[in-house]
């Protein structure tokens, strides 16, 4: 098939077709330099501060009902200060400026007093009213987070005002430098989204819905350079095993995901992205797939789509999601991505290695699959073969006489990066048939206690043995564990916490076995 020589994407209504050296510029910048929307903001850098907030749509990548393809037109919010331009292919964006009818958003041609005046949106009128703006410098990246609130309300069906604990949470992502949250979350309470236009019936229709579903059918390649005279290469293909293919005759290649880190990475020197390929254009890897026994999660999968999928098939796992991130990290930031990255502080590792998780690679060899519990092989030290990409995982489904406990642990309980996480799955009917101890942050990969989880295995399985057992290791925990200490917490704060985990741990299970007891 012959390949695209740039990416398409909308902004604003308005298509744009870009190639060259811009792609690998984050969309903050790109926004703010090539078309003048300053209205989007930049001061962290590192998707922290919600400053560079904006939404974006993407049309629906697969066939079949997932929490995924459901959502693909629907806008959620997102940090351009570390998205890259190139993964706007196939996309739309609106910003800010975007928000306002007329003059500052939906352009229309001719001269400017023929065009229709400027009309703010209704969340913009609520933050003027209740004097939400403070000095104004974060105030478009909290009106675009309130819009894409005010999104997933309408998408769920929701027609009054939002109760003040969404709200909050919709707004985790955002930073008022003023400490202005007052008025700016009365300015929300005030909204209802059965009186509000979505952006999806303003700006994405069927029409452009179809163009870019047909475009995104085509492959990305695309080989420029920049002002330093060095070769850029960007590689967006169509299928997995173009995408192996091109893995296996480019050895550098930069694989783009959400960019929730790698974006940082860039934007502070660390990093610097020559030759990159997203898998974006992959219909199949958006999909979220449920057997009897196993949930399959593809690569392109948002953390956001996931949680959305299981919430009430894993209550347990929806819950720590909850204080995973901020909307715009969830929204953009994968499953995969999470685990490939290979951070011993990846909220969800200890969980899917609890769960004997299974990590599906696809290579020059063929497919296989890997136990989560050997694919660390030490500080971001995958055991993937050369050529290898990650195309899913595979998570076994809890038993009716399992239960799965995961714990995280950090300085903030919203948006932070974890000290310790926990997870501990206990299973059988009289005794116990199935354990597993799964400690994160406590040294350069996450650690299993196997040789614990083996000798619990026989116990008895009741609230008081349970209780014992968690509370000897929390006694023994320094032998087991051997933390290490860096800028987010020393040894012996880490040994502390792992202790105080293992008792809590003990004492809800108590509870809960005991409530099941007949």
């Amino acid at each position: 098939m012959k390949s695209r020589s740039e990416i398409t994407f909308y902004l604003n209504g308005q298509r744009q077709d870009l190639s060259g050296p811009d792609l690998l510029m984050p969309v903050a910048d790109f926004l703010r330099t090539r078309r003048l929307l300053t209205g989007t903001k930049i001061v962290c850098a590192e998707g922290d501060c919600g400053a560079c907030t904006a939404l974006i749509a993407h049309p629906e990548k697969s066939s079949t009902k997932t929490a995924a393809s459901r959502d693909g037109r629907h806008f959620q919010s997102l940090n351009t200060c570390i998205y890259p331009v190139l993964a706007l292919d196939g996309c739309h964006l609106v910003t800010v400026e975007g928000l306002t009818g007329g003059l500052a958003g939906e352009l229309t041609n001719g001269p400017a007093e023929k065009q229709k005046p400027a009309t703010l949106h209704p969340v913009q009128d609520a933050m003027a009213k209740c004097h939400g703006s403070q000095c104004g410098f974060c105030t478009p990246g909290f009106v675009c987070a309130m819009t894409a609130m005010i999104e997933e309300a309408q998408r769920k069906g929701k027609t009054g005002p939002l109760a003040e604990k969404k709200i909050k949470n919709a707004l985790t992502g955002n930073l008022c430098r003023c400490t202005g949250y007052l008025p700016i979350i009365e300015a929300a309470k005030t909204l209802e989204p059965a009186k509000i236009t979505s952006l999806r019936a303003r700006y994405f229709s069927k029409e452009e819905r179809g163009t870019l579903s047909k475009l995104t059918k085509q492959p990305v390649r695309i080989e420029t350079q920049n002002l330093l005279g060095e070769k850029l290469l960007i590689l967006l293909p169509t299928t997995m095993n173009d995408a192996v293919k091109l893995r296996a005759r480019y050895k550098d290649l930069k694989i783009v995901a959400g960019a929730t880190d790698l974006g940082v990475q860039v934007n502070k020197g660390r990093t610097k992205l020559q030759a990159v390929m997203s898998l974006q254009n992959i219909p199949s890897l958006w999909q979220i797939k449920r057997s009897k026994s196993t949930t399959l999660v593809g690569a392109r999968v948002s953390l956001t789509a996931l949680q959305q999928d299981l919430e009430k098939h894993d209550p347990e796992l929806n819950r720590i999601l909850n204080i995973f991130a901020s909307p715009q990290i969830k929204n953009t930031g994968t499953l995969v991505g999470n685990v490939v990255n290979g951070s011993p502080i990846g909220d969800t590792i200890p969980y899917l290695m609890a769960m004997d998780a299974k990590v599906l690679a696809r290579g020059p060899g063929g497919k296989r699959a890997i136990a989560m519990s050997e694919f660390y092989l030490g500080y971001k030290k995958l055991a993937l073969k050369p050529g290898e990409l990650v195309e899913g995982i595979e998570i076994p489904h809890l038993k009716n006489s399992e239960k799965i406990k995961l714990y995280k642990v950090s300085l903030r309980k919203d948006l932070d990066i974890s000290a310790v996480t926990l997870a501990i799955r206990l299973g059988g009917r009289k005794t116990i048939e199935t354990a597993r101890i799964v400690f994160g942050g406590v040294g350069p990969t996450v650690v299993r206690l196997k040789d614990v989880e083996k000798s619990w295995l026989g116990q008895s399985l009741t609230q008081e043995q349970v209780e014992t057992l968690l509370q000897d290791l929390s006694k023994q925990i320094a032998m087991k564990v051997n933390p290490i200490s860096d800028v987010r917490g020393s040894r012996d704060y880490r040994l502390r916490l792992c202790r105080s985990l293992l008792l809590k741990a003990g004492a809800e299970l108590k509870s809960e076995l005991r409530a099941e007891a007949p």
